[in-house]
């Protein structure tokens, strides 16, 4: 499959809403997008949050999409709420059933190529969407069986549907995020393995809301430091604590909409951040050193 394959594919619609991408923002991201297109940066994001707790209640129906605490009768929102944020939803339901999903369909098909049958993977999508107030920028989530790992990709920092930008070259940010989640040490029962699933889909879910709220944008050899002491699984007891990124296998697709660069994310150690912000070593060199794009919770540090 070559990178620029133009791609196209029709399923059936899901239920999601679009973020707005406007003419402005569209100017301002520009430069960054075709940096991206053109190779990327080896720039950092450092402190970012990506435990913040929305993917931790067990009570909530649509798991690893996130909490909405107003929605949600366990986190206080109460029956009239949850009521209220239902007919939210039948309302946004209505207003898809004509939504074309071109930019949808060129993302799955590309990881339908990867992972032939799994035409149904696990998928999660927010109650609440982003364009009816909801906290999560995503309208989607996928998880592909990868038999020794679980990979994650999402929907939402490209335009889904119909084209809404005055900029054709790239597809809204111009990317995708993806993760692979190796299974080995996720836990032992069924319970344990959901709930990290789960984790991980509520970090993608924080890393676009940055994207959506504060304007940072994720190029490959880049690093995302939380600053954190706990680990990045559900448990915290990992000693991954951030994230190097680099271009996944898929790499970057040219949709109806334009361009969209898959962003792979990896999780490392605080030693191996502190070897990147120290020049000690590069993103690359890491990378190359792990030899593995896992993120694995039981990988010993490189440094």
């Amino acid at each position: 499959m070559g990178l620029f394959d133009t791609l196209f594919g029709k399923k059936e619609k899901p239920y999601v809403t679009t973020p707005q991408v406007t003419p402005e923002k569209s100017k301002e991201i520009d430069d960054k997008i075709r940096a991206m297109i053109a190779g990327g940066t080896a720039g950092g994001h450092d402190n970012v949050t990506v435990n913040d707790g929305r993917s931790a209640c067990s009570s909530c129906g649509s798991a690893g999409t996130g909490c909405n605490p107003s929605a949600c009768s366990t986190c206080g929102g109460g029956l009239d709420d949850a009521l209220r944020a239902l007919e939210r939803k039948n309302d946004a339901a209505k207003a898809n059933e004509t939504q074309e999903t071109i930019g949808w369909d060129a993302i799955t098909k590309t990881f339908e190529e990867f992972y032939p049958g799994q035409t149904t993977p696990l998928h999660f999508a927010p109650e609440v969407p982003w364009a009816l107030g909801g906290p999560d920028p995503l309208d989607g989530i996928s998880v592909y069986d990868a038999k020794d790992y679980y990979h994650f990709v999402t929907y939402g920092l490209s335009e889904l549907y119909g084209k809404e930008s005055d900029n054709m070259a790239y597809s809204g940010y111009g990317l995708e995020f993806t993760l692979k989640l190796a299974k080995e040490g996720l836990g032992s029962t069924p319970e344990e393995v959901n709930r990290e699933v789960r984790n991980i889909a509520g970090i993608l879910q924080s890393l676009a809301r940055l994207v959506f709220t504060q304007n940072q944008f994720f190029a490959p050899d880049e690093y995302i430091y939380t600053g954190q002491e706990r680990g990045i699984d559900a448990e915290g007891k990992s000693n991954l604590v951030g994230f190097i990124t680099r271009l996944d296998n898929a790499g970057v697709i040219e949709t109806p909409n334009g361009w969209v660069k898959f962003i792979e994310l990896i999780g490392v150690t605080e030693a191996e951040i502190q070897g990147i912000k120290n020049d000690w070593i590069t993103v690359p060199q890491l990378f190359q050193a792990m030899g593995t794009e896992l993120t694995d919770y039981n990988r010993i540090s490189m440094m």
